[in-house]
C-alpha cells in the first residue's frame, strides 16, 4: 500500500475514533464564550475547555468544562452574571427612577427628574449602567425663575431684589405711588413652576369718579288729578281755567 493511502486511512481512523470516544459538540454557557486557547478541531476524554464572560458580565470563578465519557461535564459550577454598578448619585431638589431593569447592574437605565419648580440642567436626564460604570455625568436641578420687566414709574413694587428675575414661589407686591391713582389688576403676583406669573402685572391710572346723579324729575301729571266735579241741584258748571290753559268745561266735555 502506498504511503499516501496509509496517511489517508490513518486520518479517517482518527476522526472516527474521535467521534466515537470524544465530545463532538461544545456546551453553551449563557453570556460567555470559549477561550481561543481552548478551541480544537476534536475533543477527546480528559480535554478541558475554558469560558470567559462577555463584556458587562462577570463570574465568581473560572468556568471550565471537561470531556468525560463522550459528554461535557462542568468542572466548576458557576455562571456569568451582569456586572454591578455602584449606587447612582442623588441630586439636590430631584430624584431618579429605574426605567429599565430591576437592579443597578449592566444594562440598567435610570432617569432623573426634578422637583416642582426646578428644571434639569445637563446633557442627558438618563444614565446607563455599562461595563465600566455609569454613563454620562450626574445632571443638576436649578430653580425656575420668572422675569420681572417693570417700566411703570407710578408703581411701587416690593419683593424685587437687584436682579430682574425672581425664583419659583416668590411673590411681588404692587401699589400705586400716588393716592390720586388707582391700581388696575391684582396687588400680588407669584412666580409659578412653569416660569410664568400667576397673573399679569397691574397698572396705575387715574381714579374713576362716579358720574354726578341728576335730581329726580317729577313724573308727568295727567290733565286731571281729580275726577270731574260733582253736580249740584239747581246748579251748573261755569268755565274755569285749568293748569294747562283749557277751560274746565271743555276738559269735562273731552272726558265725556
Amino acid at each position: 500500500m502506498k504511503p499516501i493511502h496509509v496517511l489517508f486511512w490513518l486520518t479517517i481512523w482518527r476522526c472516527i475514533d474521535a467521534l466515537e470516544n470524544g465530545c463532538p459538540r461544545l456546551p453553551v454557557v449563557e453570556n460567555a464564550d470559549v477561550l481561543d486557547s481552548s478551541l480544537k478541531t476534536n475533543y477527546t476524554d480528559g480535554d478541558l475547555i475554558h469560558f470567559t464572560c462577555r463584556v458587562g458580565y462577570v463570574s465568581s470563578r473560572k468556568i471550565t468544562y471537561k470531556c468525560n465519557d463522550r459528554r461535557w461535564t462542568i468542572n466548576r459550577q458557576t455562571k456569568c452574571s451582569p456586572k454591578q454598578c455602584e449606587l447612582p448619585e442623588d441630586i439636590v431638589n430631584g430624584y431618579y427612577n429605574l426605567v429599565n431593569g430591576t437592579d443597578f447592574v449592566f444594562g440598567t437605565v435610570i432617569k432623573y427628574t426634578c422637583n416642582e419648580g426646578y428644571m434639569l440642567v445637563g446633557r442627558s436626564n438618563t444614565r446607563l449602567c455599562m461595563s465600566e460604570g455609569w454613563s454620562d455625568r450626574v445632571p443638576s436641578c436649578e430653580v425656575v425663575k420668572c422675569l420681572a420687566e417693570l417700566n411703570n414709574d407710578n408703581m411701587i413694587v416690593t419683593g424685587l431684589g437687584d436682579d430682574i428675575s425672581v425664583s419659583y414661589g416668590h411673590v411681588l407686591h404692587f401699589k400705586c405711588a400716588s393716592s390720586d391713582l388707582t391700581l388696575n389688576g391684582e396687588p400680588e403676583v407669584t412666580c409659578l413652576s412653569n416660569g410664568k406669573w400667576s397673573s399679569s402685572f397691574p397698572t396705575c391710572g387715574g381714579k374713576i369718579h362716579a358720574p354726578t346723579q341728576r335730581p329726580p324729575q317729577p313724573k308727568p301729571q295727567p290733565w286731571f288729578s281729580c275726577a270731574p266735579p260733582p253736580l249740584i241741584p239747581f246748579g251748573d258748571i261755569k268755565d274755569a281755567i285749568t293748569d294747562n290753559g283749557t277751560t274746565l268745561q271743555n276738559a269735562f266735555n273731552h272726558v265725556q
